[in-house]
This record gives structure tokens, C-alpha cells and sequence, in this order.
């Protein structure tokens, strides 16, 4: 079995046609993380699920000094699902060319 090219996954995750679901999957794969890491809701109905998703004080713009360049980049927490809610921290570029 061989995993798709990561450009074939980008494309069916950006033509999605459901937006709400389409950003979900975009944060997972940006996230390298787990559905429950992404949703930060559940519905009552769900009693073994703890919504581990991002909310607005976990996000912060940080700027890197790499050599003579400075890098600006968007950190994220994520509350891990597997680990009891530690902390974990994704940075992502903010600058289009490094995608």
C-alpha cells in the first residue's frame, strides 16, 4: 500500500465542497493531529469524547530570527488526545512561499 503524494491530499481537501468540514480537514493535516485535536465541541449525546480543539487564546504571530532572516509565523497550541490534554506547539509559516 503506498500513501498519496501530499499535493493529491492538499487537492482533495482544498475542493471539498462542505467549507466548515473542508477547514477541519485542513487544520488536521496542517496540525499533523487527530480529529479530537481539531473539534472543540461534542455533542451531548457523547460521553467517552473530550473536545481537545483550538480556541482563540491558542493561537499567537511569532516572529524567528533564522541567520540574517526574520521568519514571521503563526504558533498553535494543540491539546493532545492521546496524552491527556499536554500542550503541544505547531508553527506555520505565515509567508505564502513556504508552502
Amino acid at each position: 500500500m503506498e500513501l498519496p503524494k501530499f499535493k493529491t491530499v492538499r487537492n482533495r481537501i482544498s475542493n471539498y465542497p462542505k467549507e466548515d468540514v473542508r477547514y477541519c480537514l485542513m487544520a488536521t493535516y496542517l496540525f499533523a493531529g487527530r480529529i479530537s485535536e481539531v473539534v472543540g465541541y461534542a455533542y451531548p449525546s457523547d460521553k467517552t469524547t473530550t473536545p481537545r480543539g483550538p480556541r482563540g487564546t491558542d493561537a499567537t504571530l511569532e516572529t524567528y530570527l533564522d541567520r540574517d532572516r526574520r521568519l514571521e509565523a503563526a504558533v498553535f497550541t494543540v491539546h493532545t488526545a492521546k496524552r491527556k490534554g499536554k500542550d503541544r506547539y505547531v508553527g506555520l509559516p505565515t509567508k505564502k512561499e513556504y508552502e
